[in-house]
């Protein structure tokens, strides 16, 4: 019996699928964390001027930092969150940690800086911070995404001080968003405690100082960054523009699901051929020693 080429033409071409492991999208994962290879990095301005009272009204700037954050953090539940702040220099105020718990403590303890701690703002104090920061991070988890929100008012008050620019840390960015607040008109600062406040004095002319949004610094800094410019006045959600970045994540197929393998169909197929093509081995090794006997 002469071999059969078309079953070994068949084997040989599901050979060779199988090894492509085909799939289509559309098999349900259960229990599939969305967002969790995201690190998200927030740096907090805390200097004096965040305390001005121009956020929705006549509220803190950083009650809206607080606010923001907390939104955030909600809309990725399964990142890791780590946050820088600075004022008259740069701290890590939270290692990066997927502890809700901790996360949370950390943004309620947002404050300002004490009044007489204060040399005058530059916007890149945290530079050097966020660099080592996310350069560990990059060494560490390759294969994690890392997110950078920077939430300030922009405003540089110390005399004579240059900003650095923040392109030397946009290589360990994969995504985020500087956030401005404040207004144009400016915002009073009070001097600490509770209402009624006193407030931080112009010593040039005696008045209330006022702290102003710089807008145009802000959108400086996120371009470097290579990241969104967007402005906080107390209105607008940003819980869509959070889930965004866990939806780019990887870990999951473009529809939030994984492929569904069909390989395993067409090595089911294989075996059948094989063993077809074993039969019929077997039958002509008999024809062939009948004839022979």
């Amino acid at each position: 019996m002469k071999p059969n080429w078309n079953i070994r033409i068949a084997m040989a071409v599901l050979a060779v699928l199988i090894a492509f492991r085909p799939g289509i999208g559309g098999a349900v994962t259960a229990e599939k964390p969305v967002g969790n290879d995201l690190e998200v990095l927030l740096v907090v301005d805390e200097t004096l001027s965040m305390s001005a009272l121009d956020y929705a009204g006549a509220r803190s700037r950083l009650e809206g930092v607080r606010e923001d954050l907390t939104e955030i953090t909600k809309a990725l539940p399964y990142a890791r969150f780590g946050m820088i702040g600075f004022g008259h220099d740069a701290k890590v105020d939270l290692a990066f940690t997927d502890s809700r718990a901790a996360v949370q403590r950390a943004i309620t303890g947002i404050t300002r800086e004490p009044m007489m701690a204060g040399t005058g703002t530059t916007m890149d104090r945290p530079l050097d911070l966020m660099t080592t920061v996310l350069s560990q991070a990059a060494r560490q988890h390759p294969d994690r995404r890392r997110v950078v929100i920077f939430l300030s008012d922009g405003e540089n008050t110390k005399a004579g001080a240059r900003q650095r620019s923040f392109s030397v840390a946009k290589k360990y960015v994969d995504d985020g968003a500087v956030l401005g607040y404040g207004t144009s008109q400016g915002g009073r600062m009070p001097t600490g405690g509770e209402p009624p406040w006193t407030f931080v004095r112009n010593l040039a002319t005696g008045e209330d100082a006022r702290s102003r949004i710089d807008e145009t610094n802000l959108k400086k800094i996120a371009g470097q960054l290579g990241v969104d410019y967007a402005y906080r006045g107390g209105t607008g959600s940003l819980t869509d523009w959070a889930v965004g970045l866990s939806h780019d994540s990887q870990n999951l197929t473009e529809d939030g699901k994984d492929d569904f393998e069909l390989y395993w169909i067409l090595a089911i197929l294989l075996a059948a051929l094989a063993l077809v093509e074993l039969r019929l081995d077997v039958l002509a090794w008999r024809e062939a020693k009948e004839v022979a006997g």
